[in-house]
């Protein structure tokens, strides 16, 4: 038994491979194809969704059950497209390269992409910013976002943002960079984005394709249900690894670099029509005591508001509570 929590110990908090094996990716896949099924999903933030993109027969499929659903290696392979609605879920631990997934996405003619950090990062790089003006014609797209280093895919335009939860938090597993649920609802209000926000308890998400899969075609199903379409128009927003500008609005993560260093790479966006800048921070890099200073700082350089947005919580914290330093929650404040 010591063993055996050891084990689970390792799997939860770290990302070491030889943990992380083919049997640990069975285990997850069949927890995940049952729990997937059952949890409840609560929609917190609804602006609509894009009509055009799922044809009305495929969402009628769905209704009766057909549903496929495909995995990295599913993507990279030659395949035919099948009835019925198509989600591939791209997984932490794929190893094809992102442009190669995309295409692989395109040729399946998938109509939910479901991505988890690597690939949703990939976006806000040139290349991965054309490749998302391609898929946005033919797919949904569907971040996972397990905290503070999603920031920036507010920019991006997510049409749904499955949040696992736990304790009003949205939080990784190890990560110390949890954001409240209610907060993340906030600035897509404050920006005008067009990205549904589903919220699902954080045990029942784990990132294998049976689980991410199943919990996209029912998210999407729900918001379909609710019958609203999309009335905001996509614009292309300003990218830059890491970082995103939409509406006057700045998302970005911070991954350690000095506040002088960072603030040269938010002037390479352009910062003369930003009102605000909302940054979420690398824990793991930086003393939560030194959050507010860093970005007073931060503000300095650039000359706009800057606001931290997330706290130094992973699962364990959320679900233990009393772990945060004093004053943190004060970290977050948006209402300005």
């Amino acid at each position: 038994m010591i063993l055996v929590a050891g084990y689970a110990y390792l799997a939860i908090n770290t990302d070491w491979s030889w943990v992380k094996n083919g049997a640990y990716y069975s285990i997850l896949g069949c927890y995940g194809r049952v729990v997937a099924s059952h949890a409840g999903l609560q929609i917190v933030f609804n602006p609509g969704l894009r009509e055009e993109v799922v044809p009305a027969q495929v969402t009628e499929l769905l209704k009766n059950g057909q549903l496929s659903i495909l995995g990295w290696e599913d993507v990279c392979n030659p395949g035919i497209p099948r009835p019925g609605l198509t989600v591939a879920a791209i997984t932490p631990e794929a190893r094809a390269d992102n442009l190669t997934l995309a295409k692989g996405v395109l040729q399946h003619r998938v109509q939910v992409l479901v991505e988890c950090s690597k690939m949703d990062k990939w976006h806000t790089t040139s290349e991965g910013w054309e490749s998302l003006k391609q898929l946005r014609r033919t797919c949904l797209r569907v971040v996972v976002f397990d905290g503070g280093h999603h920031l920036s895919t507010i920019g991006t335009c997510p049409d749904i943002i499955l949040v696992p939860a736990v304790r009003g938090y949205a939080a990784h597993s190890y990560m110390k960079d949890g954001m409240k649920v209610e907060k993340l609802k906030r600035l897509l209000v404050q920006a005008r984005a067009p990205s549904a926000v589903v919220v699902v308890p954080r045990w029942a998400v784990v990132k294998s394709p049976s689980c991410l899969g199943v919990l996209a075609a029912r998210a999407y199903l729900q918001l379909v249900r609710e019958g609203k379409r999309c009335g905001v128009e996509f614009s292309r927003p300003v990218t830059s690894p890491g970082m995103s500008k939409l509406n006057g609005t700045v998302f970005c993560y911070v991954n350690g670099e000095p506040a002088q260093e960072f603030s040269g790479k938010l002037r390479s966006l352009g910062l003369r029509d930003v009102r605000r800048v909302y940054i979420a921070l690398n824990y793991s890099r930086l003393d939560p005591t030194n959050a507010l200073s860093y970005a007073e700082r931060l503000q300095q350089h650039t000359g706009k508001p800057v606001m931290v947005v997330n706290e130094p919580v992973n699962v364990v914290d959320a679900v233990v509570d009393g772990f945060w330093q004093p004053g943190l929650r004060r970290l977050a404040k948006v209402d300005r």
